[in-house]
């Protein structure tokens, strides 16, 4: 006898982002999301990773005009503050060029020295302190990232993702689940009818974070 599907198992199943979109693709998150072919991407992981083969690119273009490590390692440098701007700004357009230079900004940063440094003791430090100095960086752009980070969801008025407008065919279809266990498919039919009628009417109300705030 098969067991019955658990809430649990429809929770995971609501969670769950569209391939390389690492975020719902709703109207809300619109800045999050780029489309291609129109399936929705990451953003920043696109524009990051764009970012990335340019300056494969451009370092060794520089490499073969001359260019020293020194001078491509201050490059790099100056795109340090793409990544904090960008915590401020979240414009589509500008989120897309800070993400593309901090991508262009890695590879340049830590790419000129760690290529193009002579391989003896003194090299060998450069590339050691090139790499410390990095990770000590990214942690406290990460760091500050966190206590910044741009939520959509806390102030949404559609629900709370995954229960929310954005899933409501997934979560109509989970209250017909005729192999959801009963009082499971009870809770998801008060949701879904939570997410077809105006909110006066509604049985179960999603709370965003900042409605406890």
């Amino acid at each position: 006898m098969n067991q019955p599907v658990g809430l649990s198992d429809i929770f995971n199943k609501l969670s769950k982002y569209r391939w390389g979109a690492h975020h719902p693709d709703c109207s809300f998150h619109d800045h999050h999301i780029i489309r291609i072919m129109n399936h929705p991407f990451c953003l920043g992981c696109v524009s990051m990773y764009s970012g990335i083969v340019l300056g494969v690119l451009i370092l060794f273009i520089m490499y073969s005009l001359n260019f020293n490590w020194l001078t491509i390692w201050l490059i790099g440098l100056g795109f340090i503050p793409m990544p904090y701007l960008q915590m401020h700004y979240q414009i589509k357009w500008f989120k897309i060029f800070a993400r593309v230079g901090l991508g262009i900004g890695s590879v340049l940063f830590i790419g000129g020295p760690l290529f193009f440094t002579a391989v003896d003791t003194k090299g060998n430090m450069i590339r050691f302190f090139v790499i410390a100095f990095y990770i000590i960086l990214a942690r406290h752009a990460l760091s500050r990232r966190q206590k910044t980070m741009d939520r959509p969801c806390d102030t949404c008025t559609e629900g709370v993702f995954p229960i929310c407008s954005w899933n409501k065919d997934l979560i109509i279809e989970a209250s017909k689940n005729e192999d959801l266990d009963e009082e499971g498919r009870e809770f998801m039919g008060m949701v879904a009818q939570s997410l077809t009628v105006p909110q006066n009417e509604r049985m179960v109300l999603a709370l965003s974070a900042s409605d406890f705030e």
